[in-house]
C-alpha cells in the first residue's frame, strides 16, 4: 500500500495538473486584460501596441500605438462576445487587427485611427488565428507579406488589399511566426518549418512557401504543456521552441539546418516542484515569446513565488548566435515577477532595443505611459545588441562582424595604440599647418572683404558676424524642424533684434512680405529703426499654401541713417527651412509629367509621376477662367476629397495656383470602360464585373447624399482586366455631382446637367430630379457596355434631340438576342419611366453581384469542360456553332437598324 501511494505521489510531481487561467482570481484593482502586445522591429517607426480589454466588461476591444513618428494613436474597436485572441501589427503609419474572423486595416494619420479597408476575406479567416508580418530581403529583392490562416490553411496576405498573395496547401496551426527567409508554423505538438522566396520579373514580386523540415524535439512525449507552448523565429532565422513544464527553451539555427538542439535551462516558467500547469485562456494561446535581433524576452505566466500564486514574470537572455563556439551560448540579462497572485504577467510580451512589454492583467493609464507594463534594460546587462551594433562579452572583443578572444584583442589593443600613436602625430602636425595658413592667409584676406554672393541675388551678403544688426535666430523653421508644418494654418515664429554699433541703423525687411505659390509671409514691424543698442522683437508669420518643402532667402537691409541709401546699404540672408504634412494641396513643381493621355476644350490629361507615384495628371488650360468656372473646379477638388472608397478613383490632391488648376488621382492603366469593351480580350464575365463595380460606386455615393449626374463609360475608369480582382472600374469625373444633403438644393435640382444620351426623362422634361437619374444612366452604361458600341446609332436618331423625344414619350430601345434574360430584367427596372419604380443601387449591387457569380460558375464549368474534351474533335457541332454566332450577329445588326 505504502509503494502504491508514492507510486500515485510521483505521479503527480513528473505529470502536473493542467489548469486553465482564470481571470476572475486576479486583484481587484487589476481592470484590464492586455492579450497581446505587437512590435515590428523592421517599420522602426512605430513600436509597441498593446491590445487589451475591461475584463468585467469586455463589449470594447481597445488598443493603443506609441512612439510615432507623428503622436500616440488609440482606437476602440466595439464587439459582441469576449475578444478571439487579437492579432495586431504595424509598418510606419498603417496598422492591420485581425479579430474575430475579420482582418482591418487601420489608417494612422488621423487623430483617432480609422479603418480604411475592411479585407472582403473577412469571415473565412481562422476563429483564433495568428497574423505575422514578414519582411523579405534576398538577391536585392525585398516585400512585405502578412502571414495567417484563411479556411484552415497557411496563406500570404497583400499589405495592402488584403487579399490572397500567396495560397499554400499547408495546415495551419496555432502559432506562427516569420524570419527574414522561414516561417514556421505549430499546431499542437507538430512543428513545421516553411522556406519563404520571391522572384521578381519586370513588374512584380512573386512569392512562394515551400516546405522545408519537421522539427523534432527530444522529450515532448512526457511534456504535459507542450501543446500549448508557444514557438519563435527571429529576423535572423534562429527559433526557439518552449517547453514550460521542463522549464527550458530548445533552440535550432541555420548552421545546422535546424538539426542540432541548443538547450536553455532553468528558464522560471514555473516553480520547484510545481504539481499546477496552466493551460491558455479560453483557447487563445500564449503569445509569451518575443524577439529583436538576438534580445529573447520569454513570458513566464505560470510562475509563482512565495504566496503569489501565478503573478507571472519574464526571462530576458542574450544569445551570443554570432559568437559561434563561445560559452555559453545563452546570457541572462533580467528576470521579472509580477506583483499580484493571478496577474499572469507575461501571458503576452513584446520587446524593443531598450525595453520590454508584459501583458496579462493589469492598469492602463490613459497619457501613454505605462510604467507597470514597460521595463527598460538599459540599467541590466549591457550585453545585447542595439539596433545593428553587437556588443559582445566582457572577455571578447567584437570585430569584423565576430566576436574574437581576449588574446586577439589584446593584440588587436596593441596594433590600435600604435595607430593612435601615429594619427596623434599627423594631426599635431596638420594643425600647425593649419594655424600658419589662419595666421597667413586666411585673416588678412577676411579683413579684406566678408561679403559673399547667392544665386539668383544681384548683390553681395555679408556675413551675421559682421552684419550692423545681430539676431536672436537666422534661421526660421516656426518650430518644425522636427516634424511637418501645418497647411494653410499661420504659424509664427519670434525673433530679436539689436543694433550692435554705435550708430543709428534703419532695418528693412526686403521684400517686406513676400508671397509666392508655396507659401505666405509677413513681418511685424516691417521697417524698424534702432538706436546704439537698443533691440526690437519681430513677429514673423509664415502659411504654408501646399504640400512642399521650403528653403528660401530673406534678405534683409540694414544702413546707417533714417532711411535705405542705395549703394551703402547692407544685407544679410535669413533663412527659411521647413516642410509641411501631407494635404490635398500639391505643389505642381513636384509634378513629372510624362506623355498626354487626353484632351478636352479646357484642359490636357497627363500620365505622370507624383514623389514616385504614377499617376494621372487633370490640368486646365491657361485661360482667364471666370469665377464660377474656379468656384466648379473647388467644388469637384471638395466633392472628391470626399469620396473615398476603393470603387471611386482615388484621389492625391489638387492644385489651386493661378495658370495651374490640376487634379491629380490614381492613374488608370487601361483607360476607360468605353475605351475596353470593344476589346477582344472584354467578355461578358467581366462586363459583369465592372458593372458590379460601378454599382457598389454608385451605392457609397447615393448614401453619402451625392448625385453623379454625368454616369457614362468614358467617366468609368478601369485599374485591371483580371476577373479575380477585387476592384476592376472605378468611379470618376465629379465636376458635375451633387450633394443633395440639404431639402432645398434637392427641390432646386431641375437644370438638366451630364451627356444627353444618358439623362433620364426627368432631366429632358425639365421636371425635378434625384438620385433615380443615376439609375436610368447606369441602365443605358449597361446596354452599351453589353452592345459593345454607343446606343442608338442607327438611322432612326439623326439628330441628339430625336433621342431626347424618343426617350420622353416612354419609349425604350429593344434588347438584342445576345443579351442575357439576367441583364434585360435589370436594364428593364433601371430605365422604367417612374423615377420611383427603379431600384436603388445596394439592390443593384446584389443583381449584379450575382450576375457575376452565375457568369463565373459557368465560364469555371465551361473552362473544365474543354480541358476534359481537349483530345476530342467535334467539327460538326463547331460548324453549327458557328452558323449560329453568325445568325446572332444578323439579328443583332437588324434589331440595331
Amino acid at each position: 500500500m505504502k509503494n502504491i501511494v508514492l507510486i500515485i505521489l510521483y505521479i503527480l510531481i513528473c505529470y502536473g495538473k493542467l489548469i486553465q487561467v482564470n481571470l476572475e482570481k486576479g486583484n481587484e484593482t487589476l481592470d484590464s486584460y492586455i492579450a497581446y502586445i505587437g512590435y515590428n522591429e523592421i517599420s522602426e517607426q512605430r513600436h509597441n501596441l498593446p491590445v487589451y480589454w475591461n475584463r468585467r466588461n469586455p463589449t470594447e476591444l481597445h488598443w493603443d500605438s506609441t512612439l510615432s513618428t507623428i503622436q500616440n494613436r488609440t482606437a476602440t474597436l466595439r464587439i459582441k462576445t469576449v475578444p478571439k485572441r487579437p492579432q495586431i501589427v504595424d509598418m510606419r503609419e498603417t496598422i492591420w487587427l485581425l479579430h474575430d474572423q475579420e482582418l482591418y486595416l487601420y489608417s494612422l494619420v488621423s487623430e483617432t485611427p480609422t479603418i480604411y479597408l475592411n479585407s472582403t476575406y473577412s469571415g473565412q479567416f481562422d476563429e483564433y488565428a495568428p497574423l505575422v508580418f514578414q519582411h523579405f530581403e534576398k538577391d536585392n529583392i525585398q516585400t512585405d507579406t502578412l502571414i495567417t490562416c484563411l479556411n484552415g490553411k497557411l496563406v500570404g496576405i497583400k499589405v495592402e488589399t488584403l487579399t490572397p498573395k500567396i495560397t499554400t496547401e499547408y495546415d495551419c496551426g496555432e502559432y506562427i511566426s516569420a524570419g527574414s527567409q522561414m516561417v514556421v508554423v505549430k499546431k499542437g505538438q507538430s512543428i513545421k518549418l516553411y522556406q519563404f522566396d520571391a522572384s521578381q520579373d519586370e513588374y512584380y514580386i512573386w512569392g512562394t512557401i515551400n516546405y522545408y523540415k519537421d522539427i523534432l524535439i527530444n522529450g515532448i512525449d512526457t511534456s504535459e504543456t507542450f501543446q500549448y507552448d508557444a514557438v519563435r523565429i527571429n529576423r535572423y532565422n534562429i527559433l526557439y521552441c518552449i517547453l514550460s513544464d521542463k522549464n527550458k527553451i530548445v533552440s535550432f539555427d541555420p548552421n545546422s539546418k535546424y538539426s542540432k538542439e541548443e538547450i536553455l535551462s532553468n528558464v522560471p516558467f514555473y516553480s520547484d516542484n510545481v504539481t499546477e500547469y496552466i493551460q491558455p485562456l479560453s483557447q487563445q494561446p500564449f503569445d509569451n515569446i518575443g524577439s529583436y535581433g538576438q534580445i529573447i524576452v520569454v513570458g513566464t505566466p505560470g510562475y509563482s513565488i512565495n504566496n503569489k500564486i501565478h503573478c507571472g514574470g519574464a526571462y530576458v537572455f542574450f544569445d551570443n548566435y554570432f559568437d559561434y563556439g563561445y560559452e555559453p551560448r545563452f546570457v541572462e540579462v533580467m528576470k521579472i515577477s509580477g506583483n499580484y497572485e493571478y496577474q499572469y504577467f507575461g501571458y503576452s510580451v513584446c520587446s524593443s532595443k531598450n525595453s520590454i512589454w508584459l501583458g496579462g492583467l493589469n492598469n492602463i493609464p490613459i497619457n501613454f505611459n505605462y510604467p507597470t507594463i514597460s521595463i527598460s534594460m538599459k540599467n541590466y546587462n549591457k550585453e545585447y545588441c542595439s539596433e545593428s551594433n553587437c556588443q559582445c562579452r566582457s572577455n571578447m572583443s567584437f570585430i569584423n562582424g565576430k566576436c574574437n578572444s581576449e588574446e586577439t584583442k589584446n593584440n588587436n589593443n596593441k596594433i590600435t595604440i600604435i595607430l593612435i600613436v601615429i594619427l596623434l602625430v599627423l594631426i599635431i602636425f596638420i594643425i600647425f599647418i593649419l594655424i600658419i595658413v589662419i595666421l597667413v592667409i586666411v585673416i588678412p584676406k577676411r579683413k579684406k572683404s566678408t561679403k559673399f554672393r547667392i544665386k539668383n541675388f544681384n548683390h553681395d551678403f555679408t556675413s551675421f558676424e559682421n552684419f550692423p544688426i545681430s539676431f536672436s535666430d537666422t534661421h526660421l523653421d516656426f518650430g518644425f524642424s522636427d516634424k511637418p508644418a501645418p497647411v494653410r494654418e499661420e504659424i509664427i515664429q519670434q525673433i530679436t533684434i539689436a543694433n550692435k554699433t554705435k550708430k543709428k541703423q534703419y532695418f528693412v525687411f526686403n521684400p517686406n512680405e513676400i508671397q509666392s505659390y508655396k507659401y505666405n509671409i509677413s513681418f511685424e514691424p516691417k521697417c524698424i529703426k534702432l538706436q546704439p543698442g537698443f533691440g526690437q522683437s519681430v513677429i514673423i508669420k509664415f502659411e504654408l499654401l501646399c504640400t512642399t518643402k521650403v528653403n528660401d532667402i530673406i534678405d534683409v537691409v540694414s544702413c546707417e541713417g533714417d532711411e535705405i541709401i542705395i549703394g551703402k546699404e547692407l544685407h544679410a540672408a535669413l533663412t527659411i527651412e521647413c516642410e509641411s504634412c501631407n494635404s490635398i494641396q500639391l505643389d505642381y513643381q513636384e509634378f513629372e509629367k510624362e506623355r498626354v493621355i487626353g484632351e478636352g476644350s479646357f484642359g490636357i490629361v497627363y500620365v505622370g509621376k507624383y514623389r514616385g507615384t504614377q499617376v494621372a495628371i487633370k490640368e486646365t488650360k491657361n485661360f482667364s477662367w471666370p469665377q464660377d468656372i474656379i468656384e466648379a473646379f473647388q467644388k469637384e477638388v471638395l466633392m472628391m476629397d470626399k469620396m473615398r472608397c476603393p470603387y471611386i478613383i482615388n484621389f492625391v490632391g489638387a492644385v489651386d495656383t493661378l495658370d495651374h488648376y490640376s487634379i491629380i488621382t490614381e492613374y488608370a492603366q487601361f483607360g476607360s470602360l468605353k475605351d475596353v469593351y470593344q476589346k477582344n480580350e472584354f467578355s461578358d464575365l467581366l462586363a459583369y464585373k465592372m458593372l458590379n463595380d460601378v454599382a457598389k460606386g454608385m451605392t457609397f455615393l447615393h448614401s453619402s447624399s451625392i448625385i453623379h449626374r454625368d454616369l457614362k463609360p468614358d467617366n468609368i475608369l478601369v485599374i485591371s482586366m483580371s476577373k479575380d480582382e477585387t476592384v476592376n472600374a472605378k468611379l470618376s469625373d465629379f465636376g458635375t455631382t451633387r450633394n443633395v444633403s440639404s431639402s432645398s438644393a434637392s427641390d432646386s435640382m431641375t437644370k438638366g446637367i451630364g451627356t444627353p444620351l444618358y439623362m433620364a426623362p426627368e432631366i429632358l422634361l425639365n421636371k425635378p430630379y434625384s438620385f433615380p437619374i443615376d439609375v436610368y444612366a447606369f441602365a443605358i452604361v449597361s446596354y452599351e457596355v453589353f452592345l459593345r458600341k454607343i446606343p442608338y446609332g442607327n438611322g432612326c436618331f439623326v439628330h441628339s434631340w430625336d433621342v431626347s423625344d424618343f426617350v420622353s414619350q416612354g419609349h425604350r430601345l429593344d434588347f438584342p438576342k445576345s443579351f442575357s434574360p439576367g441583364i434585360c430584367e435589370l436594364i428593364k427596372k433601371c430605365w422604367a419611366h417612374d423615377p420611383k419604380q427603379r431600384p436603388v443601387f445596394s439592390e443593384i449591387d446584389r443583381i449584379t453581384s450575382k450576375l457575376f457569380k452565375e457568369s463565373y460558375k459557368s465560364y469555371e464549368e465551361e473552362k473544365a469542360l474543354r480541358k476534359t474534351n481537349s483530345s476530342i474533335q467535334i467539327k460538326p457541332q463547331t460548324q453549327q456553332c458557328n452558323e449560329s454566332t453568325s445568325q446572332l450577329g444578323v439579328e443583332i445588326e437588324m434589331n440595331n437598324e
